[in-house]
């Protein structure tokens, strides 16, 4: 038997049918960084507890559903404006003499202005530029104690994030929360997410979040990174409330960059003035995990118009229209008789007396035998 190719795009369009209306959702996320006093370790000098630099001001700093926490940074106290020679890691700032230093250039990619002058340490032929700027200018420098650097690394492991997250579809009037409604007051307290125990719990570990993203720990905190976590809520509003639940991914962003520019810092400085009015400053290279939080929500439910349509419309494709408008014509309007008259038409069955045949038409139809 063949299947003509009309029924089987019909029979997939029906199959196919979305007997439901969706709505995207509108999100909030509050974000709340939590237990970050620590011992954070500098690459350079003593290590001094300090606390997190994620504070509320910082994240806002960061943009919105963006935060930072700073797992590493360099420190150059007591900066003053002044006369000081160019790093040597900076090529433009390299010179022979005061010619290559000319007077009032900036140097490219370097710290500061230049005086003119070319400072070479003890008689050597190479030297650099003296620069007017704050000096000592940025210190680079690694870690000498690398066991005891990863040991205050691995603190910043237990740090834990507050992510809570509240949708709402406006086309259902529903809302939902990543927190569980209970009556322990000390859950938030107890809790930390776990995707199958504690779907709810939106209480993270830090060092869960980097490694969900296939990456070691030490060393994003050592250079910084980018993480981004989807929180994603794909809800069925026919069902019970509590089977729409969020599902969390984490994924390292700025994974596969070239080496100079993997990882993330900035700087900042902290300044002051002395009591006779003289400005310093403290100057910090940061590194840290930047997280961006990314939300998308969905939401469907049951709805007339829209079921009636793609019923009607899959009719159509397999010819059924046709014969639901004649259904209605013929036996429910009021004039179904007149459309009757139009529809069918009548044809009177012929008798023998009213054909007139000639001889051989009788003869030829004649039964009875022959003598």
């Amino acid at each position: 038997m063949s299947f003509h190719p009309s029924f089987a795009q019909s029979w997939h369009l029906l199959n196919q049918l979305h007997l439901e209306c969706f709505s995207n959702c509108l999100e909030g996320v509050p974000t709340y960084a939590e237990h970050l006093f620590a011992a954070f370790p500098s690459l350079c000098g003593p290590t001094h507890p300090k606390p997190s630099q994620t504070s509320p001001k910082n994240l806002n700093e960061q943009g919105e559903a963006v935060f930072f926490i700073v797992t590493n940074f360099i420190e150059t106290p007591n900066q003053k404006l002044g006369n000081c020679a160019e790093s040597p890691n900076v090529p433009d700032g390299h010179c022979k003499g005061d010619e290559d230093c000319a007077e009032g250039e900036l140097v490219v990619a370097g710290h500061g202005v230049r005086t003119g002058r070319c400072l070479r340490d003890n008689g050597k032929s190479n030297g650099t530029c003296e620069i007017y700027s704050w000096c000592p200018i940025e210190r680079r420098c690694q870690p000498q104690d690398r066991h005891k650097h990863k040991n205050m690394l691995r603190e910043a492991e237990n740090f834990t994030i507050y992510i809570k997250n509240v949708i709402r579809f406006p086309k259902f009037s529903f809302s939902k929360a990543n927190v569980q409604d209970t009556a322990d007051k000390f859950h938030l307290k107890k809790c930390r997410y776990d995707e199958a125990l504690e779907p709810y719990c939106p209480i993270f570990r830090l060092g869960d979040i980097v490694n969900q993203t296939g990456h070691s720990f030490q060393d994003m905190a050592l250079k910084g990174g980018i993480i981004g976590i989807l929180i994603g809520w794909e809800c069925d509003l026919d069902r019970d409330p509590s089977e729409c639940q969020p599902r969390y991914d984490f994924t390292h962003i700025d994974v596969n960059v070239s080496r100079e520019s993997s990882g993330f810092n900035f700087r900042h400085a902290r300044y002051f003035k002395t009591g006779s009015g003289e400005s310093y400053r403290t100057h910090f290279k940061v590194f840290g995990i930047r997280i961006n939080i990314m939300v998308h929500g969905k939401a469907g439910k049951f709805c007339i118009i829209p079921t009636i349509i793609h019923i009607g419309s899959g009719l159509a494709c397999i010819g059924g229209g046709a014969w639901f408008c004649d259904w209605i014509l013929l036996y429910l309007m009021k004039n179904r008789e007149f459309y009757k008259d139009w529809k069918f038409e009548n044809v009177k069955n012929s008798t023998t007396e009213d054909v007139k045949q000639t001889p051989e038409e009788q003869q030829l139809t004649d039964p009875s035998p022959e003598v």
